[in-house]
């Protein structure tokens, strides 16, 4: 297994919308909260073109969808990658990719929920390791739970012992922003 180099200050995050992007107001907010912790952080955000972009559930087309995702993973100050959200579509970049660019440099990427298709591809095909985790929306939250602290803590090469949180949601519900 391939693990992509730790996530150091200075180097940037990239984020992309594999299937959804945002376009309603508690979406932005959200996404623009993230990114203002990241810089905070020390690790400033570039976006693609299609993150605020939602048409029917796609942020764009398919192929473009592989393009952006692929300009990101090609710029070399790019450390990790995240999903904007998850969605349903993402499969219908799959065909797009150029996995052997994927395999020349790994990188973190990471989401969740339709971001699946992707890391488990890149995951079972390239020997690559991927983060299962919060997509970047999660990441504007005021103030963060401990477990996204933790996936920061992970990315930058640290080892944690996982233990469970004193809290759970046992069921969906409304997203309250």
């Amino acid at each position: 297994m391939q693990y992509p180099e730790k996530l150091q200050k200075g180097y940037r995050i990239g984020v992309t919308a594999t299937s959804a992007g945002f376009n309603e107001e508690p979406d932005i907010k959200r996404l623009e909260n993230g990114i203002r912790h990241f810089n905070e952080l020390g690790y400033p955000v570039i976006e693609t073109d299609n993150v605020r972009s939602n048409l029917k559930g796609r942020s764009s087309d398919g192929q473009t969808r592989a393009k952006q995702l692929m300009a990101l993973w090609s710029d070399p100050e790019v450390r990790a990658i995240f999903a904007v959200s998850g969605g349903e579509y993402l499969v219908e970049m799959l065909p797009y990719m150029d996995y052997e660019a994927l395999r020349t440099e790994p990188k973190w990427l990471q989401g969740y929920s339709d971001t699946t298709g992707i890391l488990f591809t890149i995951t079972t095909n390239l020997d690559i390791a991927t983060i299962y985790s919060n997509n970047f929306g999660s990441f504007g939250m005021e103030h963060w739970h401990s477990s996204l602290s933790d996936n920061i803590r992970i990315l930058e090469g640290e080892d944690l012992v996982q233990h469970s949180f004193s809290m759970y949601q046992d069921e969906f519900r409304e997203r309250i922003t």
